[in-house]
């Protein structure tokens, strides 16, 4: 019970489930007297009409003027109209200041009842020289500690405050939104990621069809992929939509929502925190505002405004960036804990105020926390080989090579392809895998560059153990090729495909006790052939011999440069047959 005004009037407070016991308890013992106090009553000022009612905790919390309001009907009246005569007084006054300070204008707005609190009058002020919702013109000079408090000042001249918050209620959703996405684009980075992207909100379509047409389905590239905060986010129960989109966009979808996705295990998304992008348009909402204001003829045509709107817009900009990324906590890929497991969509949350899902090295340092990728210099032939599963051999490089970008049991490598060269590399050269042609032969590797991984043609096999009793580098057993067949040896110990036994470079002659599969040519020549039939012919049985090679499948691979002078329309016919293979050939007159 509690007093209220200069009249003796009572006022319950008790949780709302209670409210209607209280009257009806009342009503039993006392005949009534009792009312409900609700919103209704208040906004239909009735307050007045009884002394004694029961009132929720929440509306009493939300509704201060339910318990002061009768006894202090005109508090911000008040304290107005004391900040305007203050500030047409100004200096006036003996020992102040401009305007009005903070316990001025509560001691104006204060009233001799108990139910009026200091907090209560602190509201009211705040309320009052809100630049949402209260006195635009109010100039509030902050104070410094209890000995020079916060002051008032009604200015009757147009302030860059002024102009701001007039300007910022014409600020549209779709200005906010707009440039959001657009200093979103601007913070973004790569970082390992081959390609950045970022997905546009279309608030005529539902999320999962915006995704779902995105085009972000690209073949051997590891991708992140920004997500529009205007359309899509995560947390504070209004996900579901997202999460459904991106359940579709990596193809798992069920019935009528499923895509033919491929290559969603190498696609990662950035997301917006739903509490955190609220922040975040306040802040856009805040720097539009003082954006708009700078470029206004008021402020430039005033030195002291427009160093004010200057100082003012750099430091609103800072703080919009700055919530931009805090707002980007999110990161969801498609995962697959456990290699014999269900693939489900997998998410990472920053809770580091400095981390942020738009930077691609701290989204690739995260994963690799989750085993989701390999961090630089970490995927060497010993990860490739523990990485592979049986099924694995007696696939083509082509396949091996997808299975790293379409498979969420493989994780992602730093450098992609160059990565996956080198470990394929090193692995021959050790003797953990071998790499053989279509007819089970093993094939010679002398660099990394050389592993083709487009070739549909060569294929990853796992060299068989050495049979019992077997010794010598001639023991080193072939391979399993594609049909389980045998493949003949192509080296020994750490020497691998790559050289011959004993370390004699390939095309050296040197065949050690285990065979070499393939040797490696080279060779250059400078010939003038002009006049010279007999050259010609040599040359053109060397050249009918490669062709002879390359007719019968010979040749695995081969690199160089030949210039020639021929004539011209044989010139052109060469360069036709060149471009029909994919290969460009300068030509110049002589």
């Amino acid at each position: 019970m509690q007093r209220l005004g200069l009249v003796r009037r009572a006022i319950v407070v008790c949780p709302a489930n209670l409210a209607s016991k209280w009257v009806a308890d009342f009503e039993r013992f006392f005949g009534g007297g009792l009312r409900h106090l609700t919103a209704n009553t208040i906004r239909e000022d009735a307050v007045g009409s009884h002394n004694l009612w029961v009132v929720s905790l929440e509306l009493a919390a939300v509704n201060p003027a339910v318990l002061w309001g009768d006894a202090n009907p005109r508090a911000s009246e008040r304290a107005a109209t004391f900040i305007f005569l203050a500030s047409i007084v100004g200096t006036l006054r003996p020992g102040r200041g401009r305007g009005a300070s903070a316990p001025e204008v509560k001691a104006a707005c204060s009233v001799p009842d108990l139910s009026f609190t200091v907090t209560d009058a602190d509201t009211v002020i705040e309320e009052l020289v809100s630049s949402d919702t209260g006195m635009s013109a109010v100039e509030v000079i902050p104070g410094q500690g209890h000995n020079k408090p916060a002051r008032y000042f009604l200015s009757t001249r147009l302030t860059h405050r002024m102009l701001v918050d007039n300007i910022r209620r014409t600020i549209t959703d779709g200005e906010r939104d707009e440039v959001i996405a657009e200093f979103t684009q601007r913070l973004s980075s790569s970082g390992p990621f081959r390609d950045l992207r970022f997905v546009e909100a279309d608030i005529n379509r539902k999320p999962d069809g915006v995704l779902a047409t995105a085009g972000i389905d690209t073949a051997h590239t590891t991708r992140l992929v920004v997500l529009d905060p205007a359309q899509f986010s995560l947390r504070n129960g209004s996900e579901q939509s997202t999460i459904e989109a991106l359940t579709i966009a990596m193809g798992l979808g069920a019935g009528t929502t499923q895509l033919p996705v491929q290559w969603a295990s190498s696609c990662v998304f950035a997301v917006v925190n739903t509490q955190r992008r609220s922040n975040a348009r306040g802040m856009a909402v805040e720097y539009l505002a003082r954006k708009k204001a700078l470029a206004a003829p008021e402020i430039q045509g005033d030195d002291e405004l427009k160093a004010t709107g200057t100082k003012e817009l750099a430091a609103s900009k800072d703080q919009f960036e700055k919530a931009i990324k805090r707002a980007f906590q999110h990161v969801a890929y498609f995962g697959q804990p456990d290699p014999e497991g269900e693939r489900r969509l997998e998410q990472l949350t920053f809770d580091d105020e400095h981390s942020t899902s738009l930077d691609g090295a701290m989204v690739w340092k995260a994963l690799v926390e989750r085993d989701k990728v390999f961090d630089a210099g970490a995927f060497t032939a010993k990860a490739l080989v523990h990485n592979l599963r049986d099924s694995d051999y007696g696939r083509t490089l082509s396949d091996s090579r997808a299975s790293f970008y379409s498979a969420p049991r493989l994780p992602l490598l730093y450098a992609g392809d160059r990565d996956l060269q080198q470990a394929i590399y090193d692995a021959v050269q050790a003797g953990a895998v071998l790499i053989i042609d279509g007819a089970s032969e093993a094939v010679a590797v002398t660099a990394p560059n050389q592993v083709n991984l487009a070739s549909a043609g060569l294929w990853l096999a796992k060299p068989k153990p050495a049979a019992a009793g077997e010794t010598g580098a001639g023991s080193a057993g072939g391979a399993t090729g594609p049909g389980g067949e045998r493949v003949p040896p192509g080296g020994t110990g750490e020497d691998g495909l790559g050289s011959a036994p004993g370390g004699a470079e390939p095309g050296s002659g040197g065949a050690g006790p285990g065979g070499v599969v393939e040797q490696q040519i080279a060779f250059s020549f400078t010939k003038n052939l002009l006049g010279d039939g007999y050259a010609a012919d040599d040359l053109a049985a060397v050249f009918k011999a490669i062709y002879q090679a390359l007719d019968e499948r010979g040749i695995s691979y081969g690199q160089g440069t030949l210039q020639l002078v021929v004539k011209a329309e044989i010139a052109d016919q060469i360069s036709q047959r060149l471009e029909a293979l994919g290969i460009n050939a300068a030509i110049k007159s002589v």
